[in-house]
């Protein structure tokens, strides 16, 4: 049975929100940028809404000790997409999925929660190792690919306000992307996102491979990425990475492509992110 909202509550400070989901009785909903949120066209199901648009602290976006970035919760795809130190795969990925309005109305802590309208932005944080940062009631992390991206999502708050989401260091990483859609404009039909880690020569250390539109959730990594591990980027490889990629995704087809359309552009567009990262190499990362 579904309810409507009979609450609503803008907290100021991340301990005032934490106090408002943690209750036990109150089914909530968060509400940032509202894009996401409040597009649905279904009954709401929760009882009050928990608005964390006043709370500064996650707001910003600054660099960890370790490297790399921390993005609160409260950042817009808009400023991901803007900022100047952030990874190029992340930044051209939010700038062709998404127009400026839409980006501006979605923040990063929303684009978590709810995954499934935002799946390109979803598989380039996979592909660059994201860490999401959770507060109930005490603050620990968890990485992005454990959080359990399922289509539909509406008690995330249950496991943790999110706070913030960090992205490692990608000084030096090669990267590439690839997509296939109705349009250049539209949602990607399948895409593909590659980040690795190449030692000289031309050494892969690390790989992470995320798809999506090739299976039920949102996005996905791609196991295949471990055949890569110190491996050159040869094209032997390239191909074995393809394969791989194609025989284990598992899409579910719909008017926009079949399962099989779906299964072999996994592969073709797995291909073409690894040539376009190897591209970067030879250009010297």
């Amino acid at each position: 049975m579904t309810r409507q909202p009979s609450g609503y509550y803008c907290p100021r400070t991340v301990a005032e929100a934490v106090r408002l989901i943690s209750q036990p009785h109150l089914s909530t909903a968060l509400l940032s940028g509202g894009a996401l949120r409040l597009a649905s066209l279904e009954p709401p199901d929760y009882e009050a809404v928990v608005d964390l648009q006043a709370i500064t602290e996650l707001q910003a976006i600054r660099g960890l000790a370790a490297g790399g970035l921390s993005l609160g919760a409260n950042v817009s795809l808009l400023a991901i997409g803007e900022h100047p130190q952030m990874p190029p795969l992340l930044r051209q990925t939010v700038r062709r999925a998404l127009p400026p309005v839409r980006r501006r109305m979605i923040t990063i802590g929303e684009a978590i929660e709810l995954a499934a309208g935002v799946p390109e932005v979803i598989a380039a944080l996979l592909a660059l190792d994201a860490v999401v940062v959770f507060a109930l009631p005490e603050e620990h992390r968890l990485a992005l690919s454990e959080v359990g991206l399922a289509v539909e999502q509406p008690r995330l708050p249950r496991k943790g306000l999110i706070v913030a989401l960090e992205l490692p260091e990608a000084s030096g990483q090669i990267w590439g992307a690839a997509h296939v859609a109705r349009t250049p404009g539209d949602e990607a039909i399948v895409g593909v996102m590659a980040a690795l880690e190449v030692a000289r020569p031309g050494i892969v250390q690390a790989a992470r491979i995320a798809l999506c539109g090739a299976g039920p959730e949102p996005a996905r990594l791609a196991g295949a990425a471990g055949l890569l591990a110190g491996q050159a980027l040869t094209d032997e490889q390239i191909e074995r990475v393809a394969a791989g990629v194609r025989a284990e995704v598992a899409p579910v087809g719909d008017y926009r492509g079949s399962a099989d359309y779906r299964r072999a552009m996994a592969g073709l567009l797995a291909r073409r992110a690894l040539l376009q990262a190897r591209e970067q190499l030879a250009e010297g990362g």
